[in-house]
């Protein structure tokens, strides 16, 4: 039982935070029921407290299956950025078909959160801006794509990432959901780091079985690692001799790694100045970030790919 002076302003200033029924009974003359900005009393003979707590019961149920029959379960799941950042996800299908197209229509297409930037990349064109999520609502802001054409690949819009979805997070799995379509993304690297003893530090290619590693041998100066346990990479080499240059090349993104001696690179960032006289020092990068496996023990971390039938050994 309530007073009916303290309830009045109790539910004044903080009765629009419930949206369950409140039922109190004021000294034998009334009964009464708010909910949802309505309010039944009951007095006299209607006063059987047994029989209001009954319909409170039934109004509280039938709430409850209003909301179970609205959303689903995994809907109400409130989505936080720090279960989606620094991780590539890969689109792996499109439900139903969009207009445009099907998930063939975009492959291979990726996104990937950074401390509140987005980065996008449909195998030709990219995407960046800045994002927030709202109410599981993803917002993209500050936008630019670019627009370059490429021979063989059909330019599909990134128009389901700016109109924008609903967002939600289901194991390895990234929807996006807008006008009755999904987007479902995938990633293999969700889980936390694999404990390494190579994380933290600088490491620098040593040897490799890539005929092009011979540019690197005549320079003298070797490209350099570094895997944050943020999930951040940097790796940085020289093209030229330092006494002809300061410049120092960079790709910088995120990684992901796994107990299944999966690798995965997505650079975000690079800087590159040629040096006049070939790209073969280019070629070996993009080599190493094309990897996906790696292995580690005595010291080396090596990682391999298999498309190039290359591998590269770092230490620190």
């Amino acid at each position: 039982s309530f007073n009916a002076t303290f309830f009045s302003r109790f539910h004044e200033k903080y009765g629009e935070l419930f949206l369950f029924p409140i039922v109190y009974h004021e000294h034998n003359v009334a009964i009464h029921i708010e909910w949802m900005n309505r309010q039944v009393i009951f007095k006299g003979d209607e006063m059987n407290t047994r029989v209001v707590l009954l319909l409170a019961v039934v109004m509280i149920c039938a709430l409850a299956l209003f909301c179970s029959s609205r959303f689903a379960p995994e809907d109400l799941t409130l989505i936080d950025a720090g279960q989606i950042d620094d991780i590539q996800w890969n689109l792996v299908d499109v439900d139903p078909p969009a207009a445009g197209g099907d998930v063939e229509d975009y492959a291979p297409f990726m996104i990937a959160l950074l401390d509140g930037a987005i980065w996008g990349h449909d195998g030709c064109n990219f995407l960046s801006g800045k994002y927030e999520i709202i109410h599981d609502t993803l917002f993209v802001r500050e936008w630019s794509v670019t627009e370059m054409g490429c021979s063989g690949q059909r330019n599909v819009p990134f128009s389901h990432l700016l109109a924008k979805p609903g967002i939600a997070k289901k194991g390895n799995m990234l929807t996006l959901q807008k006008d009755g379509t999904t987007w479902s993304y995938s990633s293999n690297f969700t889980r936390e780091l694999p404990a390494t003893a190579f994380i933290n530090s600088t490491l620098t290619l040593r040897s490799s079985n890539d005929a092009d590693f011979a540019f690197f041998i005549d320079l003298g100066l070797y490209p350099q690692l570094q895997l944050g346990d943020n999930r951040e990479f940097s790796l940085q080499w020289y093209n030229k001799s330092p006494q002809v240059t300061g410049f120092i090349n960079e790709y910088a993104g995120i990684f992901g790694m796994n107990d299944q001696n999966e690798i995965q690179f997505t650079a975000i960032s690079w800087k590159y100045e040629g040096n006049q006289t070939s790209t073969v020092d280019w070629q070996v990068i993009e080599r190493i970030l094309a990897a996906g496996r790696y292995e580690e023990g005595d010291g080396i971390f090596k990682i391999t790919n298999d498309d190039a039938s290359t591998c590269y050994e770092f230490s620190r």
